[in-house]
């Protein structure tokens, strides 16, 4: 129990600006929403940031500079399996929307 606590600690009472006490009264599963929420914000503001940079130094260049250039070593790299996964995943919805909305055999 004391294993997830210990290695919360820097993150939670950092970043995310927690109290002990306030630590201490969460689970496991709400701290881990709480570090999701952080990582969202945290890209948020870096795909703000490389907008602004992009824009700022796309005159003095030949070719424009997008924000999505600027990213790439920010992003992760799916992989070919999670590339497949989503695939199925996404074709799985798609066929049981479409049995839902009767145009299904």
């Amino acid at each position: 129990m004391r294993t997830w606590y210990n290695a919360a600690k820097p993150l939670a009472f950092g970043e995310l600006r927690l109290k002990p006490w306030e630590l201490d009264r969460l689970s496991v599963f709400e701290f881990n929403d709480m570090v999701d929420a952080c990582n969202e914000i945290r890209m948020a503001k870096r795909w703000e940031t490389a907008y602004w940079v992009a824009n700022i130094i796309s005159p003095h260049l030949r070719k424009p500079a997008k924000a999505g250039t600027l990213m790439r070593p920010f992003l992760k790299q799916k992989t070919k399996e999670e590339q497949a996964r989503e695939r199925e995943r996404f074709y799985a919805d798609f066929e049981r929307q479409r049995k839902e909305a009767g145009n299904g055999k």
